[in-house]
């Protein structure tokens, strides 16, 4: 199943963007959208949370990585 959730946040964690150049907000404008993402009700509400918590964390900074991390 982790490779599941793996290819799925790859193939969605750019949708949320809206130009090329620098764009910070990506990931939590592309966690947003997944609800309407094709195959987001194959899996179950924790993956469904853990998958959104990558595509949201993907576009930040380090800094603001290990701080979301540490409070998981």
């Amino acid at each position: 199943m982790l490779k599941k959730i793996l290819l799925f946040a790859a193939k969605n964690h750019d949708i949320g963007r809206v130009h090329d150049w620098e764009d910070a907000e990506h990931g939590k404008n592309s966690a947003s959208k997944l609800n309407g993402a094709k195959g987001w009700d194959e899996f179950s509400a924790d993956e469904q949370e853990l998958i959104a918590f990558v595509i949201t964390e993907h576009s930040k900074g380090k800094d603001d990585n290990i701080q979301a991390i540490s409070g998981l």
